[in-house]
């Protein structure tokens, strides 16, 4: 049996296809993955506006704000807006905890580590790592959190 050169062409260019498509999800990863390390990239970046702006009202502040709420009614709120408390993936607003006179918490739940992440999406500050699962980020009032 003889195959006809049109019958090479396609079967060639099914196997290029098939490979560029295999070859796309390796490199650029699986849309679900994709999409939920950049899910944790939002996070990071909420947190991130949510403590800088913590931090630029800190002589006026004294202490921590009581509830994470009181964030969005500070006069120097340039970085964080209501979206920032709320988690991009679940709905439900970031965990805050006062930890003393000037320290607080600012919790939220990853899909993946920081680690992983950067593999696809971005790296993360160092001061802002973090593993899969729920992770607590430890704030002081007086320390930049960048």
């Amino acid at each position: 049996m003889r195959l006809s050169g049109a019958c090479i062409f396609g079967a060639s260019a099914a196997t290029v296809t098939a490979t560029a498509v295999i070859a796309g999800l390796i490199v650029g990863g699986f849309p679900g993955y994709v999409r939920k390390a950049k899910l944790d990239g939002q996070r990071v970046d909420d947190m991130m506006n949510i403590s800088q702006t913590i931090y630029a009202n800190r002589e006026m502040l004294g202490a921590p704000p009581k509830t994470l709420e009181e964030v969005l009614n500070l006069p120097s709120r340039r970085y964080s807006h209501p979206h920032d408390l709320v988690d991009p993936g679940s709905g439900q607003r970031y965990d805050y905890q006062i930890t003393g006179d000037f320290t607080y918490n600012l919790c939220a739940t990853f899909d993946f580590s920081s680690d992983e992440d950067a593999r696809v999406y971005r790296p993360v500050p160092p001061a802002w790592s973090h593993g899969a699962g729920r992770h607590c980020f430890p704030r002081d009032l007086h320390v930049d959190p960048h």
